[in-house]
């Protein structure tokens, strides 16, 4: 048996420049792969669970093996790569579908037969929250069938289940947005927004998830708890209050209420260059007022966007301008403002013009086909974000880039690191850093598990967040502070049957 563990959605682009430029910078690949977990077929017997034969009547759950193996991990590289190795680690037992009405006799009957439960969304999780604890005998609840949309006065009630591009279709047509547009979009789900703390490309304007959601409807072991739609209250700890950052571990969210704005009546796109990323870096924490969307990409990423996305000659006048004006190795700041133009409030930059914004707003969501080409050719891609205050960014960038640079010859392998900053604060920002790495293929796992701890210890060294927007998981919680621990757990639904965030 065979199941791609891959994004599978078409993504419409050809990605040929971009891969082959990568791959030159990287060096030479690991072993290649075609993208899909492979299970012998005389292990379904390892996996399997002896669940009543009421319970699967009563719920109508699927224990179909491959249904239950994609339903057991998300898109985290740790998890893809476990996978490219044929590691498989514990599976849930079984996968319900249920809707509004079904939903809660169906938990009923497991809570009653001792089953656990995780709630399931997109499927695009990076932090390992979908990953089924050790001893416990889980299900997965997918949430698609919660795919309800209401759009009320300035607001839109939501099935956690309903997808970022589903709810904004739906919203645009009314004239309204939400505001929140992460880089999985396109997969991730309402539920998963606030279950991971999402914040979204616009969230310089609009704010995150944290800003966004009003009211959570959430199902627990205990019963349902259903929040006040109202603008604002301080009614004591609500629904929404104990989901958001959760990772599901609070309970399974079935709707979720979102502010909604009118959509814009215009954008304005420019494109600045800094002789340094550090330059960039200045400019950004003293903008009074930044844009709907910064985006500051280090020399790195610089010269990765430019050398992947222009044509030979346009590339070739416009890399001589920038030499000219002394920025050919700089960095560039991406701005796309809604409503009126947006100006750098310093001297120090170089305008570039707004085509490099379009061409980053046209391909924002395609990321992932190119990260399908660099698994199968044998390279390991992966990110890690955090955020920290202004005072605390640039030693931290660097601290990350002299730290890959050292396990890059302690472990032997090839690899390019870059980073931007995005979601600008008034105390700092976030910092996301991309990075792709190849070595030979017995020592690929410990290579970005070194590697993964690395730069998360050196995020801690330089008081910046575990991760800003990516959520809690079974990946980040050897980091987590005891402390927080026990917070997460005295919060935690005995239900919940994914890794907890500290020991049972």
């Amino acid at each position: 048996m065979s199941i791609s563990v891959l994004y599978g959605r078409d993504i419409n682009k050809d990605f040929t420049m971009e891969f082959n430029f990568a791959t030159r910078k990287i060096g030479k690949p690991g072993t290649a792969w075609d993208g899909n977990l492979s299970v012998p077929s005389d292990s379904a017997q390892k996996y399997s669970w002896q669940i009543p034969e009421h319970v699967v009547a009563a719920t109508g759950m699927s224990t179909v093996l491959d249904d239950r193996l994609i339903h057991s991990m998300g898109k985290s590289s740790p998890e893809i790569l476990a996978a490219k190795h044929g590691i498989v680690g514990q599976v849930v037992c079984g996968v319900l579908y249920p809707d509004s009405g079904s939903l809660e006799a169906s938990v009923r009957t497991l809570l009653e037969n001792g089953l656990k439960t995780i709630p399931y969304g997109g499927g695009s999780s990076v932090n390992g929250s979908l990953m089924p604890y050790v001893g416990h005998e889980t299900v997965s609840i997918d949430m698609k069938n919660f795919s309800s949309i209401h759009i009320g006065k300035n607001f839109v009630r939501a099935g956690s289940g309903v997808t970022g591009s589903d709810l904004e279709a739906a919203l645009w047509k009314a004239g309204y947005t939400c505001g929140n547009f992460p880089e999985s979009f396109r997969y991730s789900t309402v539920g998963g927004w606030v279950a991971t703390g999402a914040v979204g490309q616009e969230s310089n304007q609009y704010g995150g998830i944290r800003d966004i959601a009003l009211s959570v409807s959430l199902l627990t072991s205990s019963g349902r708890i259903e929040d006040i739609n109202v603008p604002s209250q301080s009614a004591g700890i609500t629904a929404l209050d104990i989901s958001l950052g959760s990772a599901g571990s609070t309970g399974i969210i079935t709707d979720v209420t979102l502010k909604t704005f009118r959509i814009p009546r215009r954008r304005y796109y420019h494109s600045y260059f800094f002789r340094s990323f550090e330059d960039g870096l200045r400019a950004l924490q003293e903008s009074e007022k930044p844009p709907t969307v910064a985006r500051l990409s280090d020399e790195t990423e610089t010269e990765f966007a430019i050398r992947s996305n222009a044509a030979g000659v346009v590339q070739k006048l416009f890399r001589a301008y920038l030499d000219v004006r002394g920025m050919g190795n700089g960095a560039i700041l991406i701005v796309v403002n809604n409503e009126a133009p947006w100006k750098m409030g310093t001297s120090g930059s170089v305008y570039s013009g707004g085509i490099p914004a379009k061409m980053w707003e046209r391909d924002r969501y395609l990321r992932p086909g190119l990260a399908n080409l660099l698994w199968k050719a044998g390279y390991i891609p992966d990110t890690l974000e955090t955020a920290a205050n202004w005072e605390y960014l640039p030693d931290l960038y660097r601290d990350v880039r002299e730290s890959f640079s050292e396990m890059k010859k302690q472990y032997d392998f090839n690899g390019i690191i870059m980073a931007h900053i995005s979601h600008l604060y008034r105390s700092g920002a976030c910092i996301y850093f991309t990075f792709v790495l190849s070595t030979v293929f017995k020592r690929e796992i410990e290579t970005l598990d070194a590697v993964r701890d690395g730069i998360i210890k050196a995020f801690l060294r330089n008081h910046g967040a575990i991760t800003h927007h990516h959520g809690m998981g079974a990946l980040f919680r050897p980091y987590l502070d005891g402390s927080h621990m026990s917070l997460m757990k005295r919060i935690r639904d005995p239900m919940y049957g994914g890794v907890p965030t500290t020991p049972c």
